[in-house]
């Protein structure tokens, strides 16, 4: 069994770790697979150009590099804008009522993040 990261930090905020290069997205049924800034237990965020409604609902595929991936629904929590070159980091987060059944595979991905070596921030 790997060992995973805890779950949240002493404030009860989800650790999120850097999954650039080892995690993408695709949205719907298909398209172009998204590469992740980051992701933790609670959601993911993605820098894009495009501009996601804050609340709205998206079906979502979540694909490691190395096979794992997990399908469900996200809803997008901010839309930051970190520098005009830089574009916008969207962040996402899963829906808890689909949570249980998906934690096994979420598990799955993390384990494929922490792998790499990224960071936790």
């Amino acid at each position: 069994m790997t060992d995973l990261p805890p779950t949240s930090d002493a404030r009860g905020r989800s650790l999120r770790l850097d999954a650039s290069h080892v995690l993408t997205v695709v949205f719907g049924r298909g398209g172009p697979a998204i590469p992740i800034h980051d992701i933790s237990r609670g959601g993911f965020s993605i820098q894009t150009s495009r501009r996601f409604s804050v609340g709205s609902l998206h079906s979502v595929w979540l694909i490691a590099e190395s096979g794992p991936r997990v399908g469900l629904v996200a809803r997008v929590a901010h839309t930051l804008t970190p520098s005009a070159s830089a574009g916008l980091i969207t962040g996402f987060e899963f829906m808890e009522t689909q949570l249980p059944a998906t934690s096994h595979q979420l598990d799955q991905l993390i384990a494929a993040v922490m792998k790499r070596g990224t960071e936790v921030r």
